[in-house]
């Protein structure tokens, strides 16, 4: 007796039509890259990491503007939060929405 592969049916917007199928459409291309995510999480999670989820700015934004009009440079603030310089440029951005949690915690702990 001889086995028969029978080819599966291929679903659109699925991460198994991207790697197994190979097909390179826009939502199993979108569909891959949300599972990366979710595994790259996941790992991070099981090695102790804290979830960066994000939350919306605007808090921080206006902490980071009291303690620049209390005297504060940047650079000291994030150096009090231990962050980098360039992540408070990105806080203080009017384009920027949203900032990781860890951050928004580090930065509004810094007490002028």
């Amino acid at each position: 007796m001889q086995l028969v592969s029978i080819p599966m049916p291929m679903t659109h917007g699925t991460a198994c039509g991207w790697r197994h199928h190979r097909c390179r459409c826009e939502s199993c291309h979108r569909a891959l890259l949300a599972e990366a995510k979710v595994a790259w999480a996941a790992r991070r999670l099981r090695a102790g990491a804290e979830p960066a989820s994000r939350v919306p700015v605007g808090r921080v934004r206006a902490h980071l503007a009291a303690l620049e009009a209390a005297g504060w440079s940047r650079r000291k603030v994030a150096a009090a939060a231990q962050v980098a310089p360039a992540t408070l440029t990105r806080v203080a951005a009017l384009s920027t929405k949203r900032v990781s949690r860890i951050v928004a915690t580090a930065v509004l702990g810094v007490e002028p």
